[in-house]
């Protein structure tokens, strides 16, 4: 470490602060490269920093100083407040390291070092929430399916499976058990999360009771499950649940699969779905919501919707990430006021099937089919979601892409929520 260097930090511990390298310069120590760009964080407050180094430069709240070539930012530990377009308006100074910390969204800012060159944090914010015992045993749901929205936006099905296996890679270290409603699709969510239980799970792994992940199948598509793919869910710690049949199917069916291609088919997957829908949530104590179609989905209702009202019902933390677009992104809209129920529904009944079925349900005298029940989340204050986060950080939820900054914003949400 340079002289200059230490002499700083030193002159700040002098004055009875704390002061630590962070970020890129200490990535380029440990790599033996020369850096003369240097950043200090430290509890000294930005008046304290001047008064110290006689510095009268000031770039948002880092004071800068110059010593021989190198370039050095002091910078008071702070929490960032009211995002504006992804970038804080208000900072408020704090006196804590970690919490520092917690605000930077990448591993390599989240590095520092002493005046010793002792790396006194390695970590990630999500790291940070992952060493955190509140979600341990934790039945966490997942809400995810691919949207054709989000390839406006560059946002691929590799971007999804990013997202959720870092989401379920974060959630299955700390101890929590993950929970999906799905099916057995070629390259679906399923498969992805089966592979990555038993890979991340910390229990014991000998004990074959040990289960990592719940998978919910509804009727009938439970029907296609083979020897093999239960085999395979065993060895993987899958607990596979077979929900209720729906009235109405007879005896000749209830072993059989078919797809949902005549209307009083399509009711009958849709109540199936439903009471799969209704049973998970009475099993998990949070749901993530992400992406989801809006249109050409079988069920009474697009399935993020029909998951998300599951959820507030219960009163369950939800967490809302609506920067990939699609259903998740609309609840959003619904809370802010931008969209209505009804207009999602008028949408959905674009496509023809579910018109078609709609009209059946009317001509035949079975429950009506509506979105009366997503008006739960119209014009709904953040604090609907009961996920322990604040407004500024629900907001970024609702529009980041960057994967670590969701996932530090999901765990510290759950860690909070399960603290009260």
């Amino acid at each position: 470490m340079e002289k200059n260097i230490k002499k700083i930090l030193e002159t700040l511990e002098n004055e009875g602060y704390q002061a630590y390298l962070v970020g890129g310069y200490v990535r380029d120590y440990l790599l033996g490269v020369t850096s003369f760009d240097v950043d200090i964080a430290t509890d000294a407050l930005p008046k304290d920093i001047h008064r110290i180094f006689n510095s009268s430069k000031n770039n948002y709240g880092s004071v800068n100083i110059k010593v021989d070539k190198l370039n050095v930012d002091i910078t008071t530990f702070r929490k960032d407040l009211n995002y504006v377009n992804r970038r804080p308006s208000k900072v408020v100074y704090i006196n804590n390291l970690i919490d520092d910390l917690e605000r930077r969204d990448f591993t390599i800012n989240a590095i520092c070092m002493n005046k010793n060159g002792k790396i006194t944090s390695f970590v990630t914010p999500s790291q940070l929430y992952s060493n955190m015992n509140k979600i341990q045993d934790k039945k966490i749901a997942i809400s995810i399916s691919e949207t054709p929205e989000a390839l406006t936006k560059g946002i691929g099905k590799a971007m999804f499976d990013d997202l959720s296996v870092e989401i379920a890679r974060h959630l299955l270290v700390t101890g929590a058990k993950l929970v999906y409603g799905g099916d057995l699709r070629i390259g679906g969510f399923t498969k992805l999360l089966c592979d990555l239980s038993c890979q991340y799970g910390i229990k014991e792994k000998s004990d074959p009771s040990t289960i990592y992940f719940t998978n919910y199948f509804a009727w009938p598509i439970f029907n296609r499950l083979s020897k093999s793919d239960i085999a395979e869910f065993k060895y993987d710690r899958v607990e596979i649940v077979k929900t209720e049949i729906p009235k109405g199917v007879g005896e000749e069916d209830k072993g059989k699969f078919f797809e949902p291609t005549t209307p009083s088919k399509m009711f009958l997957w849709a109540n199936s779905l439903s009471i799969m829908r209704k049973e998970m949530e009475e099993n998990v104590n949070a749901r993530i919501v992400l992406g989801g179609k809006i249109v050409n989905f079988k069920g009474r209702m697009a399935g993020i919707f029909e998951e998300a009202i599951c959820a507030i019902q219960k009163k369950h933390p939800i967490y809302l990430l609506g920067g990939f677009g699609g259903a998740s992104a609309q609840i959003v809209k619904l809370m802010k006021g931008e969209t209505t129920a009804e207009k999602l529904f008028e949408e959905a009944k674009t496509n023809e099937d579910y018109k078609n079925l709609i009209e059946y349900c009317q001509m035949s005298c079975l429950p009506t089919i509506n979105y009366d029940e997503l008006k739960k989340f119209e014009n709904k204050d953040y604090q609907v979601l009961r996920n322990g986060l604040d407004k500024d950080e629900n907001e970024i939820l609702f529009n980041s892409i960057n994967i670590p900054e969701i996932i530090s914003l999901i765990l510290k949400g759950i860690n909070k929520a399960f603290n009260y």
